[in-house]
């Protein structure tokens, strides 16, 4: 829009008022008729849209940064899916058979140090009470004279250069189990820097998916592990801690997995004496099953059923008994109740030893 010489003065001249100061403002007073009082409406509506802006982007909240729980003292190893149903599994397709092996039998995983290994968590994401949910993982001492005592990684591998060179935080540096993702790495904490708070990885999940692992010390470093016996406790808690379910798995980090789970499931290595046969059990799930670590099931009341022949009758009897002797010397090894598993051993057993109904 094209201005005559009249308004380019006018607006020079209300530019030049509002630069001068209270003292000065008399000389132009004589000026205030010829004013386009347009421009100064303009302006102040500008100088108003400014300031708005500067304010919302000064006082717009900033995120605050997560702080993770970090509980003290011992963990609680008691196993449960609770409400939400958790449940941990190992991927038989992810198995290694010189890096990384399950045993079913046992329950354990047997893992070279610093190989990945990959654990499958699942719940019921519609029930959760948070858009995004977290997963601790915990390395504990499964000997109960050892469970208060913290699981450390050893003096020289606590002082081993980090491959990338960058810096760890003492909580990671000291606790023997890494998430794969790396230091720094987006919704990952670690906590055991204090001196009562047991080391733990805790990550933060949207939803059910998988996540790996590294352990970054051996069962045999004499100032770490020291070869105990050690598992991961694996509990699914919200942004405040609170848990909603707990699973375990025991853990042997070793350069042999492969002689480790044949000798801890009692088949000795050529030319050593045999260890005595273990008890009959299931046979391991084939490779790319994935295994699923169960708590104790509810109960089920079979409804009469009429056998045809002795033979069958008894026979599966047998098959439901070694399968309820299986799951309880897994519950027990977990540290689960056993109570309805007795009751229900002591009844087929009962059952075996006399007649059918039908057959009186």
């Amino acid at each position: 829009m094209y201005k005559s010489e009249q308004d380019e003065t006018d607006d020079a001249l209300f530019l030049n008022m509002t630069r001068m100061s209270p003292d000065d403002v008399y000389v132009t007073l004589e000026h205030l008729d010829n004013i386009n009082w347009n421009v100064v409406e303009n302006y102040t509506l500008q100088q108003n849209q400014d300031d708005t802006m500067d304010a919302a982007t000064k006082f717009s909240p900033m995120p605050q940064e997560f702080i993770p729980y970090c509980p003290t003292g011992p963990p609680d190893s008691t196993c449960f899916p609770g409400s939400l149903k958790f449940e941990v599994e190992i991927c038989g397709a992810d198995t290694h058979k010189s890096k990384f092996l399950y045993s079913h039998r046992l329950n354990r995983i047997y893992v070279d140090m610093g190989y990945s290994f990959s654990v499958q968590f699942r719940w019921d994401a519609a029930e959760q009470p948070a858009p995004a949910m977290y997963v601790r993982a915990t390395t504990v001492f499964q000997d109960q004279a050892q469970a208060q005592k913290r699981v450390t990684r050893c003096t020289q591998h606590y002082h081993e250069t980090p491959k990338n060179g960058v810096e760890l935080s003492e909580a990671m540096r000291s606790g023997v189990l890494v998430s794969s993702r790396g230091a720094g790495a987006q919704d990952v904490y670690y906590c055991g820097a204090a001196p009562d708070s047991w080391h733990s990885v805790l990550v933060r999940l949207a939803a059910p998916t998988t996540h790996a692992y590294q352990f970054a010390c051996k069962n045999s470093c004499s100032s770490g592990i020291n070869r105990r016996t050690i598992a991961v406790l694996f509990t699914l808690e919200d942004h405040t801690g609170k848990v909603w379910g707990r699973q375990t798995v025991g853990a042997r980090v070793c350069s042999c997995p492969k002689r480790e789970i044949k000798r801890e499931e009692g088949e000795a290595p050529p030319g050593k004496r045999r260890a005595p046969p273990p008890p009959a059990a299931a046979p391991a799930p084939a490779p790319g099953k994935r295994i699923r670590l169960e708590v104790v099931d509810e109960v089920i009341q079979l409804p009469p059923i009429n056998v045809v022949g002795r033979r069958v009758y008894t026979a599966g009897l047998g098959v439901m008994l070694s399968m309820m002797e299986e799951k309880r010397a897994m519950a027990a090894r977990s540290h689960l109740p056993t109570e309805e598993l007795d009751a229900s051993i002591a009844q087929i057993k009962a059952h075996l030893e006399k007649p059918s109904d039908s057959q009186k």
